[in-house]
């Protein structure tokens, strides 16, 4: 922003000085080198325009996925996932005259930033609602839903990426009937609802992956999503109380949006809709699989990493357990807040990349029983 603002007042590049901070990492400690990136962005970054976004991408699976898309360029078809803003800009500037190439196979069309796949996914595991938020608010939700998905190993990295480049598809049909339809004021809200009944119509089970495959919807899908597109839209505008915009935010919209009745030929059409064979992508509160850990295990994991890896000290890493474990876990179990997942989701994740449940695998088999013998 310094080099931004000085060349607006018409300064010399060369004649602008820009502050840097200089950060020197002297730990040894594992679980401090696997998370310095995201523990500067957390809890030492200075600027003022940093959001939790910004902060969340830099953890798994979105490097990861990100890799994906760089290391198997043929097999996801020229498709990009930019976990941070900004990357394409940067990647730009680097590239220099050689970014055109770079361009030519990762036209902008199959190019899908993190924020803006949270959306989509919140609206397609059934919670259109949050959806309904906006990208920025609603990537807590989508980040607790991935990285409790990569922690039960049933993200396969592949199979999503192709799933969420799928869902652009998607997303991209919907706005263009939002288009010729001059339909267009109300997008935010409408294509989450849109997508959501979708999803739900065909219990979550839509092939995405042969939508990417093929690159298009068919024309089963353009139909339907024409007929729920249409009937939320017609179903907002009629609300007075409040703003549209508004009401669709809450989980009484989607229960009264899903509970439209649809024609005889729509239901027909629905039966020839390719599905997949695989598990169904409806989300379970996200809460769920922390409870089904429990409670001994995960501080267990949690003294594992602290006195194994860390020197005896968490830093913020450790504020932000305690008050998932106590504000998050004890009091509202498996409803716990995305934000509340997260936190206690950062440590496990943290233990099982440090081995934790390769040394000990089983529910009654801690470390701080071993460490006390």
């Amino acid at each position: 922003m310094v080099i931004v603002d000085e060349a607006r007042k018409g300064t010399p590049v060369h004649q602008i000085r820009v502050p840097i901070r200089v950060v020197e990492i002297t730990s040894q400690n594992a679980a401090d080198q696997l998370q310095f990136p995201s523990l500067i962005s957390r809890y030492a970054n200075m600027q003022n325009n940093i959001k939790t976004t910004d902060q969340l991408v830099n953890e798994s699976p979105h490097p990861e996925l990100n890799q994906y898309c760089d290391e198997n360029v043929n097999e996801i078809k020229g498709w990009y996932y930019a976990h941070r803003r900004g990357m394409i800009k940067t990647r730009a500037l680097e590239m220099g005259d050689t970014f055109s190439d770079w361009e030519s196979i990762h036209p902008e069309s199959k190019r899908m930033e993190a924020i803006d796949s949270s959306t989509l996914w919140a609206a397609w595991i059934g919670e259109p609602a949050a959806a309904a938020l906006g990208p920025q608010r609603c990537f807590t939700f989508y980040h607790g839903y991935v990285t409790t998905e990569y922690a039960k190993d049933r993200l396969k990295i592949n199979h999503f990426l192709k799933q969420t480049f799928g869902l652009k598809i998607l997303r991209d049909a919907v706005r263009v009937i939002s288009q010729t339809t001059k339909q267009t004021t109300m997008f935010s809200a409408t294509l989450p609802h849109t997508l959501g009944w979708f999803s739900n119509l065909t219990e979550h089970k839509y092939d995405l992956i042969q939508v990417f495959d093929e690159g298009k919807a068919n024309d089963d899908t353009w139909y339907i999503l024409r007929v729920l597109f249409d009937h939320v839209n017609s179903y907002l505008r009629r609300i007075e109380d409040e703003l549209p915009s508004e009401f669709a935010k809450r989980k009484e919209c989607t229960q009264e949006i899903q509970s439209i009745e649809l024609e005889e030929n729509v239901i027909q059409r629905l039966q020839s809709l390719p599905r997949t064979l695989g598990r169904s992508l409806k989300g379970e509160p996200l809460g769920s699989f922390l409870i089904r850990i429990g409670k001994t295990k995960l501080w267990d994991a949690f003294n594992f990493v602290k006195h194994e890896h860390s020197g005896g000290n968490m830093g913020g890493m450790g504020k932000d357990f305690f008050n998932g474990m106590r504000y998050g876990f004890d009091k509202k179990g498996e409803n716990m807040d995305a934000g509340e997942v997260i936190k206690i989701m950062r440590v496990w994740n943290l233990a099982n990349q440090l081995r934790y449940l390769d040394e000990y695998p089983g529910e009654t088999d801690l470390y701080m029983v071993r460490k006390s013998v």
